[in-house]
């Protein structure tokens, strides 16, 4: 075992991301001085596709277009005349009018 560079760790963590059947888990941790608060936040990011092009050589419908669900959520907001806003663990919905 050995200390991997930067650009190493980069390299196993693309790897892994290819990987079929592969999660990555990491358990996040931070020291601090005595007395200095510390946050750490960790969140799953769910993406969807927004564009659907028909794969000319299999006929099944294929996206590369894709955003985080918060941002589509946003969309369909603003298009309902509402607002979203997007919480650590919540979503709020309110009317655009109580915007700042």
């Amino acid at each position: 075992m050995g200390i991997l560079t930067a650009a190493q760790a980069a390299d196993v963590l693309k790897s892994l991301e290819r990987a079929k059947g592969v999660d990555l888990l990491s358990t996040p941790c931070v020291t601090t001085r005595s007395g200095q608060q510390a946050v750490v936040e960790t969140a799953r990011e769910f993406r969807c596709p927004t564009e659907y092009d028909r794969d000319q050589k299999t006929g099944q419908w294929v996206s590369e277009a894709f955003e985080t669900v918060a941002e589509a959520l946003k969309q369909l907001a603003g298009l309902a005349g509402m607002q979203l806003e997007v919480g650590p663990s919540a979503f709020v919905l309110r009317p655009a009018a109580d915007r700042e």
